[in-house]
């Protein structure tokens, strides 16, 4: 056993100097092929460019754009009945007297309405 570990120690003696040897031999040829003798080439001219002097003022800021909207989830409205209308009895967006699940804001709304003249807008 002791003569097997003496021959593995031996080889390990010589396979570390061997192997840092070579690996000095590599980095000397590196550094001698990446150098070169060919003279550094002038650097490129630089660019022109316009030069403006800066003034403040107050710009416009606005863009109009076209396009069209999408949502998540599109639905077809469709109607449950048949028919035509042949009256509407209601002016538009006007209050109902009929109470619904929305009776406290809807009449915040008929107040606001009165108060500003009939334009809820402010809400």
């Amino acid at each position: 056993m002791r003569a097997q570990l003496k021959t593995i120690l031996g080889k390990r003696k010589v396979l570390i100097p061997t192997i840092a040897v070579a690996t000095a031999l590599v980095l000397a040829f590196l550094i001698l092929v990446s150098r070169s003798n060919k003279p550094a080439e002038a650097a490129p001219r630089p660019i022109d460019v316009q030069v403006v002097k800066v003034e403040q003022k107050d710009v416009p800021v606005y863009n109009e754009w076209i396009g069209t909207t999408e949502g998540m989830v599109n639905a077809d409205i469709r109607p449950q009945v048949s028919g035509y209308l042949l009256r509407q009895d209601y002016k538009e967006g006007s209050c109902t007297s009929q109470p619904s699940e929305d009776s406290a804001r809807r009449e915040q709304v008929c107040a606001a309405a009165g108060a500003e003249g009939g334009d809820a807008a402010g809400l």
